[in-house]
């Protein structure tokens, strides 16, 4: 009756740290919530709890997000108060009376660091049942061992109801460590119940959909609204420019005419479909596009290493490049500072206007050398992106799904085979699926389309198909703070998936 069946405690913890950033390796929210019940249904203790609980641990990572870490929650608000800030690490050091000194490292928006202590007492209610004084917050110890620490939040969700607890419960991961060393972890701040607000329409729109209340007139609309914007100022190196990118994204996704905005242009998108999948997914994608993710930062630096080469070989050309599902698109306006065409496609209203407005900030050329679309990758034939000739084709951290890694495999192919250099990064995500999926549809569209008299085709095996590990750099992770405050833990480690066609698109368009 395992979660996952045959899975050792060695390999879930071992899989929990990958996930965590201990090590090069990723998942997704659904695999690490799998790794930590199955860890939970079994009892590897060599002494009681109260004596592995004592001892220094490190705070590795959460399954919920939108609060502080449960033993600086009180004097963490208190700091919030001063300014928006991100949680960088947290330790704890409890005693043998479980005295719990904590201690985080924060960063304001200001980029001032400070280091907040805090102190609680732990009271055993029953043999896994803690309390947490002084604010008396009730805890469950649902995994201990002498290297790993899970707690459960039991705090009442009463601010939502009971059918809302789902989306809030809460459990913490520590790892036992040394005395006085850090851990480098990003979490998001927090401004209270706010916090919760984007999450919650995502059970209102599948509520409407089942009901079929979002049919009624007046409830769906189209995309109509314009949210304050926050500039991110991104530097990559004078090696790969010798520029700085400024990017927008939304300034506070909570505002209530947004969140509204968005629901009303699920409903209406959706009605020709199935309507609850349908309506959660586009409330999801509309609301993740107006942020700024760091795996982002990875697939631009590989545009513009792509971008070099290319003009070695052809430098008198402009290279059109194009993004797909672009987000707030910092590939692409990385590209276009780099005096690239560039082309933004995204299903999301919400992306096409932060990215357009952004592409404005970066260059003169902006009139002639950029535009936006609606390209599916889901829906559209491989065509619908050939038509668009584009020299190179790149989307950023989109293998969460089965479907979707298909589609991008058959998409990003096609391409290839027309010409074009093809980069994709991801995380991991599908507990690492994603990536063999969209090699399996790679390689048959690709030898599909393969023309018999253009050569021998490339082979398609082995160490030529592969993501490589980069590490997104601390400073872009603490841009990506809004991600990670409303979309989860950022990921540390990213996947790059570069291909290169033998022949370019010039030399073989006919």
């Amino acid at each position: 009756d395992d979660p996952i069946k045959g899975v050792t405690a060695t390999q879930s913890k071992a899989k929990l740290l990958a996930y965590f950033g201990y090590f090069s390796g990723a998942g997704n929210a659904d695999d690490i919530e799998a790794h930590i019940a199955n860890l939970e249904r079994m009892d590897v203790r060599t002494r009681p709890k109260s004596e592995l609980l004592p001892g220094y641990w490190n705070l590795a990572g959460d399954t919920a997000g939108s609060r502080p870490p449960m033993f600086m929650e009180e004097a963490l608000e208190q700091k919030n108060l001063q300014g928006y800030l991100t949680v960088r690490s947290v330790s704890i050091d409890i005693s043998d009376g479980l005295v719990v000194r904590s201690t985080a490292n924060v960063a304001f928006a200001n980029d001032r660091l400070e280091i907040v202590p805090a102190e609680s007492r732990l009271t055993f209610v029953s043999d896994s049942k803690l309390k947490a004084m002084p604010a008396d917050r009730p805890l469950t110890v649902t995994y201990l061992d002498d290297d790993l620490l899970i707690l459960r939040d039991d705090t009442s969700g009463w601010k939502f109801g009971s059918w809302m607890k789902d989306l809030f419960v809460r459990r913490e991961v520590y790892l036992r460590s040394q005395p006085g060393s850090q851990r480098n972890r990003f979490w998001r701040g927090f401004q209270d119940w706010q916090d919760w607000l984007p999450q919650v329409p995502v059970s209102l729109v599948a509520w409407l959909g089942q009901s079929g209340i979002g049919s009624i007139s007046g409830l769906a609309g189209r995309w109509s609204y314009e949210p304050e914007m926050d500039a991110i100022d991104i530097g990559f190196g004078s090696d790969l420019l010798g520029k700085r990118v400024q990017l927008l994204q939304v300034a506070n996704p909570t505002d209530l005419g947004m969140v509204w905005a968005i629901t009303r242009y699920s409903i209406r998108e959706s009605e020709q479909v199935d309507r609850v999948a349908q309506q959660v997914d586009l409330y999801k994608n509309v609301i993740y596009s107006g942020l700024f993710w760091p795996a982002s930062f990875v697939a631009a630096c590989a545009v513009l290493r792509t971008l070099a080469k290319r003009r070695q070989g052809d430098g008198h050309r402009t290279q059109h490049v194009v993004e797909l599902a672009c987000g707030t698109g910092l590939p692409s306006l990385a590209a276009l500072a780099a005096g690239s065409k560039v082309t933004s496609t995204d299903l999301s209203p919400l992306a096409q206007d932060l990215v357009r407005r952004s592409a404005a900030l970066q260059s003169e050329a902006f009139e002639s050398g950029f535009a936006t679309g609606v390209l599916d990758v889901k829906e559209d034939v491989p065509e619908t992106l050939l038509a668009l000739r584009p020299d190179i084709v790149v989307a950023s951290d989109m293998l969460y799904d089965e479907e979707m890694a298909l589609a991008l495999g058959r998409l990003t192919a096609a391409a290839a085979c027309d010409g074009a250099t093809v980069i994709v990064t991801d995380p991991g995500r599908l507990d690492g699926r994603g990536q063999s999926l969209f090699f399996e549809s790679f390689r048959t569209e690709y030898a599909a389309r393969w023309r018999p008299g253009e050569g021998a085709m490339p082979e398609l095996a082995g160490g030529s198909l592969q993501f490589v590990q980069e590490r997104v750099p601390e400073s872009i992770l603490d841009l990506g703070a809004k991600a990670m405050r409303y979309g989860g833990q950022v990921d540390q480690f990213i996947g790059v998936f570069a291909f290169s066609p033998s022949s370019p698109r010039e030399s073989r368009a006919g």
